[in-house]
């Protein structure tokens, strides 16, 4: 195998690597996306069998759980926005025809593959950073969203007696 094929693999390799990172990116927004959604649907719910029960007869704590479960799930709404808001993914270089040129078209062959994975490198770095922070986000999402959960099915417990 000669050198500019070593270095045609490494650059699909790497090409490969950093599609994947963007795929996650995208498989983290949707998770979040399928949360809000969801406990959008159970709030709702929620929201129609507590219209049966009898509302004047509950205590303090049971509104005070109430504006919790609303103050959460506005929580939620926050965290999932900040989540699926644009990020800015780094290319391996400028997609502009100045960028082109600058990148490839006025550089020798194996200069151009060493400077396109070099580039692909640090972004996928950038790129993977950014998708750590989603991971955190979605983590701390999904806690609100079993928290918002187990205080509907309290309060539940609670207005049936």
């Amino acid at each position: 195998m000669n050198d500019y094929n070593k270095e045609k693999l490494a650059l699909e390799e790497i090409k490969q690597i950093h599609e994947c990172i963007y795929e996650i990116g995208d498989t983290l927004d949707g998770k979040a996306m399928s949360l809000l959604s969801n406990s959008s649907l159970i709030l709702t719910l929620f929201g129609i069998l507590q219209i049966n029960s009898n509302l004047e007869e509950q205590s303090v704590l049971y509104y005070i759980g109430l504006g919790s479960v609303i103050a959460l799930f506005l929580f939620l709404v926050g965290i999932v926005m900040h989540m699926i808001v644009p990020k800015k993914y780094r290319l391996a270089f400028e997609a502009t025809w100045k960028g082109i040129e600058k990148a490839i078209l006025h550089q020798d062959e194996p200069d151009v593959y060493y400077q396109l994975i070099a580039n692909y490198l640090s972004r996928i770095q950038n790129n993977k950073e950014i998708n750590l922070k989603k991971d955190k986000w979605l983590r701390i999402a999904t806690g609100v969203f079993i928290a918002i959960i187990v205080l509907m099915v309290s309060l539940s417990i609670c207005a049936s007696f």
